[in-house]
């Protein structure tokens, strides 16, 4: 991997299982359960990439600042999807606008300024993705659609 330069913990085998894991898991929640597997192969990778950054690089404030939101994005993902109810209060509702407004500024500028570090780059763009479907959740449709 040369001309990147990657976290500390971060390895290239790692950086490549998740180049190949990332599309695949994708396509695949979407192939079987449309929306929802989409929906689940996201708030599922946001969770995994961020739990992996902050046991690998815990020094750097900036970075578990951008772990917090893809893994509060994540974690308000699955809620939402094992959510019995289609109807969220204004407070739930709320608090995944919240989650959205912090979690896709935090990763658009961890895309624009990590672009040397890949794993860094899937956990932007994990943050930004999963921001932005709490967002359309938070503001357009009710959460966990039977899709």
């Amino acid at each position: 991997m040369t001309g990147f330069e990657l976290s500390p913990g971060i390895t290239p085998t790692l950086v490549s299982i998740f180049s190949i894991e990332l599309p695949l898991a994708f396509g695949l929640g979407y192939v079987l359960f449309r929306d929802r597997g989409l929906e689940a192969a996201i708030a599922l990778n946001a969770v995994v990439l961020a739990a992996i950054k902050v046991y690998t690089d815990y020094s750097d404030i900036y970075d578990m600042l951008v772990a917090a939101a893809a893994l509060a994005a994540g974690l308000a993902m699955g809620g939402l999807l094992v959510a019995p109810d289609r109807n969220p209060s204004r407070g739930a509702r709320l608090v995944v606008l919240v989650v959205a407004v912090y979690a896709i500024p935090l990763g658009t500028i961890k895309i624009l300024t990590d672009v040397y570090d890949p794993f860094d780059t899937f956990l932007g763009a994990s943050a930004v993705i999963a921001g932005a479907i709490l967002l359309r959740w938070a503001l357009v449709r009710p959460p966990n659609p039977r899709s």
